[in-house]
């Protein structure tokens, strides 16, 4: 909730920020949290004719910085992702809405032609929102979970003759 007049806040944050980092005065402690204005949405698609998806990552009013992950199953990445500002954000006109755009490529399962055991592949995303409150795509990961049996051979006891 706002209570300082439009025209008083940056005087008043300077002065606050000037008795917060010098010795000679003391100051309560106090939580400052960053609104985000404009809701963030991500639209990707597997392969290329996959159907595209539209999931609101960051909606109006988050906290940022904030780094949010989506994770999908059985998936080795051949995405196209596109971040982008979403339908009900209020930009100027003639603004465009995109964001930023990634291809990313199918990557390589180390166990998945094992015959010995069974894999289980994940492939997950990070994209944050950061202290400039740009969305940008943090790093890709490919997750691969596997059993592996191992056969031991056993020597059956001679019977004696």
């Amino acid at each position: 909730m706002r209570t300082l007049n439009s025209l008083e806040t940056v005087a008043r944050g300077t002065a606050l920020q000037s008795a917060m980092l010098s010795p000679l005065f003391s100051v309560s402690s106090f939580i400052v949290e960053e609104y985000n204005p404009l809701p963030v949405s991500i639209t990707y698609r597997f392969g290329s004719d996959g159907t595209p998806v539209t999931k609101e990552l960051f909606p109006k009013g988050s906290m940022f910085p904030l780094t949010k992950t989506v994770t999908f199953d059985n998936k080795v990445g051949d995405m196209d992702l596109l971040v982008h500002y979403s339908a009900s954000a209020d930009i100027l006109t003639g603004l465009p809405t995109q964001i930023s755009q990634y291809m990313i490529k199918q990557g390589k399962p180390k166990h998945s032609e094992n015959p010995l055991g069974a894999s289980k592949v994940k492939f997950q995303f990070k994209v944050q929102n950061n202290i400039h409150q740009i969305p940008m795509l943090e790093s890709t990961e490919l997750i691969e979970e596997w059993t592996e049996e191992e056969k031991i051979a056993i020597k059956k006891p001679v019977a004696p003759k």
